[in-house]
């Protein structure tokens, strides 16, 4: 079974070397994150991705649905 992903999002609470984050990276997919333990020493803002503060789902939500819509 093949799986193909357009989006990679990373809701975790607790996170320090999250390499799962750089696969997407590799991959070319658009990061929507948490800014969780040390995800914020690789996601940068607007640039590498789009994180949130840890807890706010609403906001991680945003930034997914703007994604959405940018690839609309």
């Amino acid at each position: 079974m093949k799986f193909q992903s357009d989006i990679f999002i990373n809701a975790s609470r607790n996170d320090n070397a999250p390499v799962s984050i750089l696969e997407a990276f590799a991959s070319g997919l658009p990061v929507i994150t948490t800014a969780a333990g040390g995800v914020p020493e690789i996601v940068e803002q607007e640039v590498t991705g789009l994180p949130s503060e840890v807890g706010d789902w609403q906001g991680l939500a945003e930034n997914l649905v703007r994604l959405l819509r940018q690839q609309a």
